[in-house]
């Protein structure tokens, strides 16, 4: 199934595959601000911008060591 993808040039497979995460990426943006209403809009801006660098860190660490395949 993934055959078609692997066959393509380095840039059509980059561009395919920034194409599909932005699109996955907008489509979650679109989905939990349609649900952010009323009490649960409070849930979510209760999350501080303090906890993203270490998510962000947990993130960059987890596709090194997946990159690296450790």
């Amino acid at each position: 199934m993934g055959d078609w993808l692997l066959n393509l040039p380095v840039m059509w497979m980059a561009l395919v595959i920034f194409a599909g995460t932005y699109a996955i990426a907008a489509i979650v943006y679109l989905v939990v601000t349609r649900l952010a209403v009323d009490e649960r809009y409070d849930a979510f801006k209760s999350l501080s911008p303090g906890k993203l660098p270490s998510l962000a860190l947990i993130f960059g660490l987890l596709v090194g060591f997946i990159a690296s395949q450790v």
